[in-house]
């Protein structure tokens, strides 16, 4: 894998860049190392934060970035290929493989503990978690899904007339309306069918109490659906 960019070693925000394993295009991150960082000092602890549906990299969570700080983890935040309306982002292949790439470049660079790496996101970056603890579940410590999407079918049908509807159209290439073979594209892009996957992840699924529960934006159900399908697994 060809990395294009010197490494920052100083405590602090850095975005870089990493070149997919997949199609070689380079791949914009943000990594956050502690204060007290030290490069020769034992391996510390990471979080790997995603971005939501409608955000991509530029998106900040800084009350979580605070917490990581204070702990004294590195903090990861990838662009898995930007904001959910292009067919290369939206749980792709490609989107899944930039947040291993962008993680597996850091552990080999940095005083990482590849042992102690969490994952977080909310709403689209819950989807997200999801697609990665079913894709990868040996890679994650623990990981945490904030009232995520799981269902892209159940999320289409919710959404067609709206925005979030044309964003997944620009995802799949088509309305699955009226092209029904997009129907698997859904299914393909959609955590709830291979939760059974994650059995063995620490995986906390979560909604507040006002997230959801009126269907917007994404109805509460695709958390339990998940829980349930983990919990039969």
């Amino acid at each position: 894998m060809k990395f294009e960019i010197s490494l920052p070693q100083t405590p602090g925000r850095h975005r870089i860049e990493v070149a997919s394993s997949l199609d070689g295009s380079r791949q914009p991150a943000y990594l956050i190392l502690p204060p007290d960082y030290d490069p020769a000092g034992p391996a510390r602890p990471l979080v790997v934060s995603l971005h939501t549906w409608s955000f991509d990299l530029e998106q900040r969570n800084e009350d979580l970035e605070q917490l990581v700080a204070e702990a004294g983890w590195l903090y990861l935040f990838p662009n898995f290929r930007g904001r959910n309306d292009h067919p290369e982002a939206c749980a792709s292949p490609l989107a899944r493989q930039d947040v291993i790439d962008a993680l597996d470049w850091v552990l080999a660079h940095f005083a990482a503990d590849p042992g102690r790496v969490y994952l977080t996101g909310i709403s689209g970056g819950g989807y997200m978690t999801l697609a990665m603890v079913t894709s990868f579940p040996e890679r994650w410590r623990a990981a945490s899904a904030w009232v995520p999407l799981a269902d892209l079918r159940a999320w289409y049908d919710f959404h067609a007339l709206d925005e979030y509807g044309e964003m997944t159209q620009a995802c799949i290439g088509g309305d699955p309306f009226e092209q029904r073979d997009l129907l698997a594209e859904l299914a393909r892009r959609s955590p709830l069918h291979e939760m059974a996957r994650a059995r063995d992840v620490a995986l906390d699924i979560a909604a507040g109490c006002d997230d959801g529960h009126l269907g917007e934006p994404i109805p509460v159900w695709h958390s339990l659906a998940a829980f349930n399908a983990l919990a039969v697994a």
